[in-house]
This record gives structure tokens, C-alpha cells and sequence, in this order.
């Protein structure tokens, strides 16, 4: 709440600023001379000597108590509670059809909740989908949902386990520069 209310107010003197200096050039630029009234010229510089003085927004936020700020990336659009509960259902509904080698089933529950309001939940749906590639020993679909969980969802756990399915995909698809990258990231964030 504050960094927005912060954004909000250096947003806001941003352009007032902006619109001062306009007011400034284009008074200035004419040819013909122009004055401004000198109760209305203080008001300007007035303004502008406000905004100055205004502390610099990398110092504001420097200022920020840290220990408030969640690493977890801020939601797209919210879900509801009710609707995290009904994704999660289906998470564990996907997971049993896969158990039982029901594929079609599982995919039409993951591939809705790659929509999901939750960003968890997007990331665990599309983990299972690749999984669910990899036991059908479909490499190439799950070297490409696992690159996207890497490059999309850096802030979840199961980028660790996305790097290990990484590692044995480059592997089976006999792509030893992946593998041994995939395997020196998978060592050092697991370490």
C-alpha cells in the first residue's frame, strides 16, 4: 500500500513538473513578448521550488521498512477465496486422472487452470502438465512447459523441480549443452 500511495504521489509531481516547464517553454518560446502577471509567476515558481525540494523517489523508497516486502509476485487479478478452493480441487482432481493414466481428462482441468486469478496455482497446473508430458515420454511439450515455468514463475519453489525435469527432458532429448546448463542451475539453487 505505501509503495503505491509513494508511486502515486511522484507520479502525481511528475507531472506537475512537466506541466510547469511546459507552461514555462511555450510562455517563453513566443515571439512576440509576452508577460506573465508577477502574483501568477510566484505561484509557478512557488510550485516548482516545492517539488524540488521533495525528497528523490529512490530515497523514499530506500525507506521503506523491508521486512514488509513479499517476495511472492503481487497476483495479476485477484481470486477469490472461493475460487482458489474450487482451482485447488481441481489441481488434486488432475493429479488423480493422471495416477490413473486418464491424460485427456487431467489436460482439460490443467490447461483451465493455466487461466487461474492465482499465480500458484497457474504454476503447479502447469507443472503437472508437464509432468504428465514426461511420463508419456513427450520431451519436446515438456522441455517447453518446463522453460516456461522458469521464465514466468521465477517466484515459485517449483522452479527447482522444473529444472530437474529440464535436466532428465535435455537428456532424453540427447541435448547435452541444455543438460549440463539445466544441471549446473538445478546444483546451485537446490544447494
Amino acid at each position: 500500500m505505501e509503495v503505491k500511495s509513494i508511486n502515486m504521489v511522484f507520479d502525481n509531481m511528475h507531472k506537475t513538473i512537466l506541466f510547469v516547464l511546459l507552461i514555462l517553454v511555450f510562455g517563453c518560446s513566443s515571439t512576440k513578448e509576452q508577460t506573465v502577471p508577477k502574483k501568477r509567476y510566484d505561484e509557478l515558481l512557488s510550485k516548482y521550488n516545492n517539488l524540488k525540494n521533495k525528497k528523490d523517489p529512490s530515497k523514499a523508497i530506500d525507506e521503506i521498512n523491508i521486512e514488509i516486502i513479499d517476495v511472492v509476485a503481487p497476483p495479476r487479478s485477484m481470486a477469490s477465496k472461493a475460487q482458489v478452493e474450487t482451482d485447488i480441487e481441481k489441481l488434486d482432481l488432475s493429479e488423480k486422472y493422471i495416477a490413473v493414466g486418464n491424460f485427456d481428462q487431467a489436460t482439460n482441468y490443467l490447461k483451465q487452470l493455466e487461466n487461474s486469478g492465482n499465480r500458484q496455482v497457474q504454476v503447479r497446473a502447469k507443472f503437472l502438465l508437464g509432468e504428465m508430458y514426461f511420463t508419456q515420454k513427450e520431451y519436446d511439450l515438456a522441455l517447453q512447459i518446463f522453460e516456461d515455468i522458469i521464465k514466468n514463475y521465477s517466484f515459485s519453489g517449483v522452479v527447482i523441480k522444473a529444472l530437474n525435469k529440464l535436466e532428465a527432458c535435455s537428456k532424453n532429448l540427447n541435448l547435452p549443452k541444455k543438460q549440463e546448463r539445466y544441471h549446473s542451475m538445478h546444483n546451485f539453487f537446490a544447494s
